[in-house]
């Protein structure tokens, strides 16, 4: 296996990337679904702890923990993912969940609003799940 530590992807976004035919670039890449999600940090995490399982037939599996550093949006950061490769055969699984507020920052002023507005707080905790497959 494998442990990393710093700022790195999460485990989210390996299983997205993995399916995004696009390559996390152009107008319809997966990462504007991160950006809307109202998840904060869905990409990558600062001050990441993460265990990578080894390469067993092609199943992998990954846990990570952000971890906080004053008042970043690195608070209470978790995710794991699932992953299956064999031959042109991708399927994965990828969980975060993270505070909320600053990843609608973008969508709210886009609305002429604000997260607040939305309903959404500062700590608030913000869940994204996926099934990719390509």
């Amino acid at each position: 296996g494998e442990v990393r530590l710093g700022r790195d992807y999460s485990p989210y976004f390996w299983t997205n990337i993995a399916a995004d035919p696009w390559g996390y670039d152009t107008v319809a890449q997966i990462g504007m679904v991160h950006t809307a999600s109202a998840v904060a940090v869905v990409s990558r995490y600062g001050n990441l702890i993460s265990y990578r399982t080894p390469n067993l037939s092609g199943l992998t599996a990954q846990v990570a923990v952000g971890l906080a550093e004053a008042t970043d949006d690195t608070n209470d950061n978790v995710g794991f993912n699932v992953e299956y490769r064999g031959g042109p055969i991708y399927v994965g699984f990828g969980y975060h969940q993270g505070e909320s507020a600053s990843g609608m920052t973008g969508l709210a002023t886009a609305l002429g609003t604000t997260p607040a507005l939305l309903g959404i707080v500062n700590g608030d905790k913000g869940t994204s799940m996926g099934i990719t497959a390509s």
